[in-house]
Formats: C-alpha cells, sequence, structure tokens
C-alpha cells in the first residue's frame, strides 16, 4: 500500500480504516439496531402488538432465537456499512479541499456541506444494500425469505421492480444531510480547537 504524505492517509488507507471502524461500530450495535426495526415495524394497537417495549423485545428475541438473533442480518449489515463508512470518510477527504479557502482552511458551515455530500456519496453508492439489511432484520427467523445479499437483490428486483432497491432513498436523504453534515462538522471543529491547544502550549499531537 502506498504512503501518504506525512499526516495524511492515502485514499485506499482512507477506506481501509473507514471500513474497519464501520464494522467494529456496526457489530457493537447490531443488538439496538435489529431491535430498533422490529419496533418500527409493529403495527396495530399498543395491545395487540408482539413487543410490549424495548426490554421484552430484547428478551423475546434471546428466548426463541438464542443471543444469536440479537446479531440477526449484521453479516448483511457488514456488507453494506463497512463500504459505507469506507466511502463516506474517503468522499470527505476528497471534498474538503473542494471546499477548503485559500488557506486551505474549512469553516464549519463548509465541513458541515463536506460532511453532507460525502453522506450523500456514500448513501447513493450503497443503498440497495440497506434496504437488503432492513428485509433480513425484519424476516421470519424459522421461515426466511432472503438467504443471501445477492439472492436478495435478485428476488427483491424480480418481484417488486429495479426501483423496490431504491425505496425510501429520498427520505433517508433528508436524514443524511444533518447526520453526516452535523458529525463532520463537529468532528473538525473539536479536532481544530484541540489542535489549536496543542500549538499553543507547544505540543505536537494534533489530529
Amino acid at each position: 500500500m502506498a504512503h501518504g504524505s506525512k499526516g495524511n492517509l492515502t485514499v485506499a488507507q482512507q477506506l481501509l480504516c473507514g471500513g474497519i471502524s464501520g464494522g467494529v461500530a456496526r457489530t457493537i450495535t447490531s443488538p439496538l439496531d435489529v431491535v430498533k426495526i422490529i419496533m418500527q415495524c409493529q403495527r396495530g394497537p399498543v395491545e395487540t402488538r408482539k413487543y410490549a417495549s424495548v426490554g421484552h423485545a430484547f428478551t423475546s428475541i434471546m428466548a426463541t432465537s438464542g443471543i444469536k438473533g440479537l446479531w440477526r442480518g449484521n453479516g448483511v449489515a457488514l456488507v453494506r456499512m463497512i463500504p459505507y463508512t469506507a466511502i463516506k470518510f474517503a468522499a470527505f477527504e476528497r471534498y474538503k479541499p473542494v471546499f477548503a479557502d485559500e488557506e486551505g482552511k474549512l469553516s464549519n458551515v463548509r465541513r458541515l456541506v463536506a460532511g453532507a455530500l460525502a453522506g450523500i456519496t456514500a448513501v447513493a453508492a450503497t443503498y440497495p444494500l440497506d434496504v437488503v439489511k432492513t428485509r433480513f432484520s425484519i424476516q421470519s427467523h424459522e421461515n426466511p425469505k432472503y438467504t443471501g445479499v445477492l439472492q436478495s437483490l435478485g428476488l427483491i428486483a424480480r418481484e417488486e421492480g429495479i426501483t423496490a432497491l431504491w425505496s425510501g432513498f429520498s427520505t433517508t436523504i433528508i436524514g443524511v444531510v444533518p447526520y453526516e453534515g452535523g458529525q463532520f462538522m463537529m468532528k473538525e471543529y473539536i479536532a481544530s480547537l484541540w489542535n489549536e491547544h496543542m500549538d499553543r502550549y507547544g505540543a505536537h499531537t494534533h489530529v
């Protein structure tokens, strides 16, 4: 792998670091995501729903599917999350110079815009995998309809049309713009404050 200049990562290194961080974070938080999706997909009056609360959902899933049920669909989620996070961080580093001023600095507004565009880029590149991940999370464990990423993509396209793989895309983008934009804006802002603090006291640990 080619080495970047001091303090900078190559595109390949950015993709690798972003992919690993996304995969680890997704695996750790998988149980919360599984329960969240199940609770969101429940319909009908509250008293007739299968899961009465988040705690009840956790215990019910473990009782019927074992602890592995809390990681249902995590493999598919990683297929989406690893490239999503890798593309997001790499894209942000590509967008930063575009929005930087003559001194190479970004205002908070420009950081927000660059972060939002990075999020949109990542979503656009991986969205069908997100649809598959959701289908895996909510399908019956006893009689699964979707068995693999390629099988799921093909089945959805055949049964529902290719546009079904992009169902909800515009709504997702509406959420991604403030979320990813704000995330990158705060990350860069805090990093700049830290670097200023280190420079002021003669330290050399920059982020």
